[in-house]
């Protein structure tokens, strides 16, 4: 009976990729799988953080506190030669550094005499450590810190000694104080000595610049050059304001003259002048010749020309006229010697101010050096008082101990190392084996170009994933089949579902021969294959399990066991045409539904016999007795033998090692079976490690790990038996 047509491959829908809370789920179980490599980073470098704190020196640390003062202590006040702005923060940054500098470390190091002491020496490497070594070993112990937004200073020491340590601490506060003050006191004594001789310098130039203004009095005949000036200035300036008013009368009566000159002819208009109105010569006459016009007309009013008293009005008339006419003419005469005595005057003003100016500028040329020889005396004096004066301050403040620090708080002995810091250190290398356990988890599963995954395996190759197969423990006397197993079996259960699978992908007569193949050697096919065969003889299916891997054939191996090293007649007899299907049949005892072909005697040119397609009659007769055919067959990338036969088979089914087979050789294999005319239908993930963590999808399979187990009579779900312990190694025959 020929073979069934074979159907087509099912359609298979790719799915969405996955969210970000897969690739999450994807990541933590990542780190499940290998926590035990996160553990064992931890515990060695927890382990060498021990070893470190076990073999390293315990250190004390003694701090003294100490304050910098904001203004220098002033006993009495009188200012020091040296003089810093302790208020600024650069100042106090200068005296952290003081603190330590290699000047002050030397004397520490010769008062305590550190060179002797075992404990600063340590361990006698270098018998004669020179000064130098030693300084910077001080140097090294030493730490100055300035407190925050404070002006406290600590002075800290570190020693394995922790008397040292203190010890050490007060005596470079103790010998910074005393070294400041030799500073001081020093500059003092230098400033002293200067002044001194300033002093004695100063005194004879004030003796010599008084002794040539006293000789420069002498010269002149005055003893204060600047009283003569003083006195002198007064006259000058009345000379000048008598001239003015001398001009400025000499001016007005010669205006008034030539007015008079040129109305002398002309009584009423020379009257009318209002110069002359006020004259005091013509005030007389104008008053007569007032009153008579007056009286005059008065008598006009009541007499007659020709009356005695009209005329002799008349008469007093004209003699008050010619009066006033007489005293009006002699007005130019009285002007006229008024002018000239007014410019007699200005001129002889003129003479005495030109005289005084004269003495003045005299006065002036001798003030220019008389000022000067003052003002060197004055300075001279000034320099010398002053001299005087800071010489006494300096001599006084000489043995003046002015403080700039101040102890706040001493060093004391510490009673606890403060290193190395046990906690710190420990979780310091916790959490460096953590981070280092980390990193080796990501970069290996970066590096682990396996297939991992359903989702992996499905987006990758592009065909489905009918089941995953957990890694197994084999029971005493199953033979490498799981099928065969109780109900709760996780084996058996899982190649229930593969049953399941593949029984869904069509209608049952087209679905009779299945090939089970892989891409490399080691990944479990024939196992795969054996208990798929086996599942499908529990469902009372006639099923024949042939091994068409005539290189490394692996059924008898694993049905028999290894007691069994005969070597029994099978694929390779029947295609050579030496024995017929129903001598090569094998029988299972415990599995009545079950029958298997072996690879048979081995052969020279297993390839040459399965291209002449032998194997598609022996396919065609092995279903005239048995409702399913499984083929087990050779690694695809290793030889070309699968590739020959696979065309003859309705479904080939592809089996993949989880987190082991390479992603390119799966992919490659899948290509040559597509190209060789076979009908691969999907592919099994055999061998999945256990995982951590429940729920984990498709981790081995779901029965095994969801925790769905079966209930028991009183209705109630019995307790499943969740294995958190590693997986254990597969056995020899789940590999083959």
């Amino acid at each position: 009976m020929p073979s069934p047509n074979r159907p087509d491959a099912p359609e298979y829908l790719d799915e969405s990729p996955p969210d970000q809370q897969a690739d999450f789920h994807n990541l933590i179980q990542v780190l499940l799988d290998r926590i035990w490599l996160i553990a064992l980073c931890m515990v060695v470098a927890g382990l060498a953080a021990a070893a470190y704190l076990r073999r390293a020196p315990r250190i004390y640390m003694a701090s003294a506190t100490v304050q910098v003062e904001q203004q220098d202590q002033k006993v009495i006040k009188v200012e020091q030669v040296m003089q810093e702005d302790l208020k600024s923060l650069e100042v106090l940054n200068t005296m952290v550094q003081k603190l330590r500098s290699r000047p002050l470390l030397e004397s520490v190091l010769e008062t305590n005499r550190l060179d002797q002491n075992p404990f600063f020496l340590g361990p006698k490497e270098d018998p004669t450590p020179s000064r130098a070594v030693l300084v910077s070993r001080l140097e090294e112990m030493v730490k100055t810190t300035l407190r925050r937004n404070t002006r406290l200073v600590d002075v800290s020491v570190s020693s394995t000694s922790p008397e040292l340590a203190a010890q050490i601490a007060n005596s470079i506060v103790g010998q910074f104080s005393s070294l400041d003050f030799k500073s001081r006191s020093s500059s003092t004594k230098g400033a002293s000595s200067f002044l001194k001789d300033e002093a004695d310098r100063l005194k004879v130039k004030l003796e010599l610049s008084e002794l040539a203004l006293q000789k420069y009095r002498e010269e002149v005949g005055s003893v204060s050059v600047q009283q003569t000036q003083d006195s002198v200035t007064p006259k000058l300036q009345q000379y000048n304001n008598n001239l003015t008013q001398a001009r400025a009368e000499t001016l007005r009566l010669k205006a008034v003259l030539d007015q008079i000159c040129a109305l002398t002819n002309r009584l009423e208009a020379l009257l009318s002048l209002p110069q002359i109105a006020t004259e005091p010569a013509l005030i007389d006459s104008r008053k007569a010749f007032a009153t008579a016009t007056a009286s005059f007309a008065a008598i006009q009013m009541r007499y007659k020309d020709k009356h005695p008293k009209y005329q002799q009005a008349a008469q007093q008339l004209e003699e008050s006229r010619r009066a006033l006419a007489q005293d009006a003419l002699r007005l130019p005469d009285t002007y006229r010697m008024a002018y000239e005595a007014a410019l007699s005057t200005s001129k002889s003003t003129e003479e005495a101010l030109k005289q005084a100016e004269a003495e003045a500028l005299r006065l002036s040329a001798q003030a220019i050096r008389f000022n000067l020889l003052s003002r060197e005396v004055e300075s001279d004096r000034a320099m010398f008082a002053s001299t005087l004066t800071r010489l006494g301050e300096t001599s006084l403040s000489t043995d003046l101990r002015a403080e700039n620090i101040r102890v706040i708080q001493p060093a004391i002995v510490p009673r606890k190392p403060s290193s190395p810091k046990v906690t710190l250190i420990l979780v310091a290398g916790v959490m460096a084996g953590l981070m280092a356990g980390l990193g080796l988890v990501f970069g290996l599963h970066t590096l682990d170009r396996s297939i991992q995954s359903v989702e992996q395996a499905e987006r990758y190759l592009g065909l489905p994933v009918l089941n995953i197969v957990p890694r197994l423990k084999m029971t005493a006397g199953s033979k490498g089949l799981v099928g065969g197993e109780g109900m709760r079996s996780s084996g058996a259960e899982a190649f229930r579902t593969l049953r399941t699978a593949l029984g869904m992908l069509g209608h049952a007569d087209a679905r009779r021969t299945f090939l089970f193949t892989s891409a490399t050697p080691q990944e479990g096919k024939t196992f795969t294959s054996a208990n798929y065969a086996c599942s499908l003889a529990q469902q009372g299916l006639k099923t024949l399990l042939i091994d068409a891997d005539l290189r490394r054939p692996s059924v008898q191996k694993l049905l028999l066991g290894d007691d069994d090293d005969q070597d029994l007649l099978g694929v390779t007899d029947y295609l050579a045409g030496q024995k017929t299907l129903g001598e090569l049949l094998q029988l299972l005892p415990d599995h009545p539904n079950m029958a298997w072909i072996a690879a048979g005697t081995t052969a020279p040119n297993p390839a040459e016999l399965l291209a002449q397609d032998g194997l598609k009659g022996l396919l065609a007769e092995a279903l005239k007795s048995f409702d399913r055919v499984v083929v087990d067959t050779a690694p695809v990338t290793a030889v070309s033998d699968t590739l020959t036969i696979a065309r003859n088979v309705q479904t080939t089914v592809l089996v993949v090692r989880s987190h082991f087979t390479p992603r390119k050789p799966v992919l490659r294999t899948v290509q040559l079976l597509k190209q060789a005319g076979a009908n691969v239908c999907g592919l099994v993930l055999n061998l999945e490690p256990k995982h951590w963590g429940p729920g984990y999808y498709y981790s081995d399979s779901y029965y095994y790990y969801s925790g769905y187990s079966y209930y028991g009579k009183d209705g109630k779900k019995k307790k499943s038996r969740k294995r958190h312990s590693s997986a254990p190694k597969p056995t020899p025959e789940a590999v083959a």
